[in-house]
């Protein structure tokens, strides 16, 4: 009796599904005017600002006003791009769509809404009012500048060009302005945050103060020209090297005897910028705290008195909490055995999906009634 108990739980117990994060897919590039050959030859790109591919299917894009609405369907890879043209694949006749819809997007502004399939808003851009960038006239397109900034932020947007088919030796397809007449662009790789400074450290400022970037792709960056500022006071910029490079999922540290940059205890700020001056990330701070270093968290910057340059960010909580989740997880791998080791039909793994399913309290409310 008791095993078809534990049977039926495992075949009807509704399965759990993992939404998305905000920022985890985002509205990365906009031809809302068409292009040169057509008004009608519209495209919109996704970027996808995680390391993991990322499965679109029943995720929905759409205007707010109801004028559009795409329902998405297909993989994203990490790090990589996701291309949707209007009416066929001729929009963009140098890159195979990896989705075609239809409708048009309004040249005098949408509000367009990115959702996951639980209908869990990921990303958003208000231009309701007016695109924040593009030009009809000469078909150039609107960029976002950074993908973990809101896209409802004007300034986090660019006037660019036309969708291109080059891919630059290391990282994903590139796509940059091209004006007629004119050699395009240098185009930089996107995915490199600030993610960790220590302003009021213990001992002389001068000595220990030091700047923490971090590359979220999975390809190594090349940072030569690149420039890191403060923004407060008697101001300071840094221009990387040439040959200055961070590795793919690494760590970057600056330090104030390099750099020169003094960060001031009263109140601060840093701004990353290419190469061709585009702040690519920035961060403020009010007083700071000794000893302590402001880092980012799950996009959100708090003050952390466990220091971690070289290495990802940690609230003390977080270690302690880790003890008692080890001890859960040997529980878990202990019952495992002993049914392992039994008569059970269960495998393992069945088991395990159980206890992580929070059934493992009405399982003992069963056995101790059989008991009674």
């Amino acid at each position: 009796m008791l095993k078809a108990i534990i049977f039926l739980i495992i075949i009807f117990w509704p399965p759990t599904v993992m939404a998305a994060d905000f920022l985890t897919v985002v509205i990365d590039e906009i031809a809302w005017m068409g292009n040169k050959d057509s008004h009608n030859n519209e495209w919109i790109k996704l970027f996808n600002n995680s390391s993991a591919s990322v499965n679109l299917d029943d995720w929905k894009l759409v205007a707010e006003d109801n004028s559009l609405e795409i329902n998405l369907t297909g993989k994203i890879p990490g790090q990589g791009f996701f291309l949707l043209e209007r009416s066929d694949d001729e929009t963009v006749p140098e890159i195979e769509a990896d989705l075609i819809y239809v409708k048009s997007l309004n040249n005098k502004g949408e509000h367009l809404k990115l959702a996951d399939e639980q209908g869990k808003l990921i990303d958003e851009v208000n231009c309701s009012t007016g695109w924040f960038a593009g030009d009809n006239k000469t078909k150039q397109t609107m960029k976002r500048k950074d993908p973990n900034v809101s896209g409802n932020n004007a300034d986090n947007w660019q006037t660019t060009g036309t969708l291109k088919t080059e891919t630059p030796d290391v990282g994903p397809p590139v796509f940059y302005s091209e004006i007629q007449g004119s050699q395009p662009p240098v185009s930089y790789s996107a995915g490199v945050i600030i993610n960790e400074v220590l302003p009021s450290p213990e001992g002389p400022d001068a000595d220990n103060e030091w700047i923490e970037l971090f590359n979220q792709n999975d390809f190594a960056v090349d940072l030569s020209g690149w420039k890191i500022s403060d923004t407060e006071g008697r101001t300071k910029t840094y221009v990387f090297p040439e040959k200055t490079n961070i590795k793919a999922q690494s760590f970057f540290l600056l330090y104030r005897t390099e750099s020169k940059i003094t960060l001031n205890n009263n109140g601060d700020g840093l701004n990353l910028s290419q190469p061709d001056n585009n702040i690519i990330d920035s961060v403020d701070w009010g007083k700071t705290v000794k000893n302590q270093s402001y880092g980012r968290i799950n996009s959100v910057w708090e003050w952390i008195s466990l220091l971690t340059p070289n290495a990802a960010n940690t609230l003390p909580d977080v270690i302690e909490n880790s003890y008692s989740e080890e001890l859960s997880k040997e529980k878990i791998r202990s019952f495992t055995a002993s049914v392992k080791n039994s008569n059970s039909p269960l495998s393992p793994a069945l088991v395990v999906a159980i206890l992580s399913g929070g059934v493992m309290v009405f399982l003992k409310r069963v056995i101790k009634s059989f008991k009674a």
